[in-house]
């Protein structure tokens, strides 16, 4: 009880901000700071920015003076490195990759290299096991301090004697057990990307205005994880974009729903969303509108929060505490 009088006393005194800040402000609405010992489920379909939303967190984290480590299955520390570049000098990575700069852009590539080249992020790009994973994030908390874990992504674990004859579903749980256990000893947050099932967001049905409306209306919902992740997650984040999945339903060129699908891509081509799909502390589910800004992958708060968590105030009513 002191220890938590203490931390919520020194955030109320203006002193420091309870937890390790990520800077990110659409998600500080939903769940604030993370915290040592939990483990947060960053899930989402293909192209929905979730390793861009990762990548938003550990440079926010880095900026506020806590170490990352970063175990990186999908990109290598270069590419990473040219998409953290393209959020500030809105130079994207595809421009980067082929020259296509003028002197003046090379020049803000320069300074993004003096402005940021010592934040304390440390890539693994070599694949592990998740053994392997637990041991370099103790050693990384003993040479750099308490810190921010963060595995990209879990399915991209290599696999261990015993667990290559595992499913994906089965698999998945193993890995974010071990990650949960080592959250916890650690005392640092760990964030783990997630794939969601195959086909979550198939729909069925002949294509008209309606048939457009429901696709934008749907949300990922946290049992479309692959496996019971959830089981061990203290929250689970969504980045959600749904002109993604609109696309993949354009009407005949020449049909009559044809223009309104493409008003629809149009209204809908820089909106995401941030959707708290599951959490151990926080009223789900609930999630905050953003931009999305496609070429250099990054989200932006537009202001826009849904479903406000009710704040309960002890002065009006002090037995509702209870």
């Amino acid at each position: 009880m002191d220890d938590a009088l203490a931390i919520t006393g020194a955030a109320y005194s203006g002193k420091r901000t309870a937890g390790f800040a990520h800077g990110f402000t659409p998600l500080e609405k939903l769940i604030g700071s993370f915290f040592g010992g939990q483990l947060i489920i960053l899930g989402g379909a293909t192209k929905q920015g979730k390793t861009g939303l990762a990548g938003q967190i550990a440079t926010g984290a880095a900026s506020n003076g806590v170490p990352v480590w970063i175990y990186s299955g999908e990109m290598t520390s270069t590419e990473i490195a040219m998409r953290e570049s393209s959020r500030e000098t809105k130079i994207s990575v595809s421009r980067q990759k082929r020259g296509r700069v003028v002197e003046a852009d090379f020049e803000r590539l320069v300074q993004f290299r003096k402005d940021h080249g010592s934040l304390p992020i440390f890539i693994q790009q070599k694949r592990l096991t998740i053994d392997a994973i637990i041991e370099r994030a103790k050693l990384f908390v003993r040479k750099k301090g308490k810190g921010l874990i963060m595995v990209d992504h879990i399915l991209l674990v290599d696999r261990g004697r015993g667990q290559k004859q595992m499913s994906d579903w089965e698999f998945g749980q193993e890995v974010t057990l071990n990650l949960k256990l080592l959250a916890r000893e650690i005392d640092c947050p760990v964030v783990a990307c997630a794939q969601l099932k195959k086909n979550t967001f198939v729909e069925r049905g002949p294509i008209t205005e309606k048939f457009l409306h429901q696709i934008i209306a749907r949300r990922p919902r946290y049992t479309d994880l692959i496996g019971a992740m959830e089981r061990d997650a203290d929250h689970v984040i969504m980045p959600f974009r749904p002109v993604v999945f609109l696309k993949e339903y354009e009407p005949p060129e020449h049909s009559e729903i044809h223009a309104k699908w493409e008003d629809m891509v149009k209204e809908h081509e820089r909106k995401a969303k941030i959707v708290l799909a599951l959490s151990r502390e926080s009223q789900w589910p609930r999630d905050v509108d953003c931009g999305w800004d496609g070429p250099t992958t990054t989200f932006y708060e537009t202001g826009g929060e849904n479903e406000q968590e009710e704040i309960i105030s002890a002065a009006a009513d002090p037995l509702r505490l209870l």
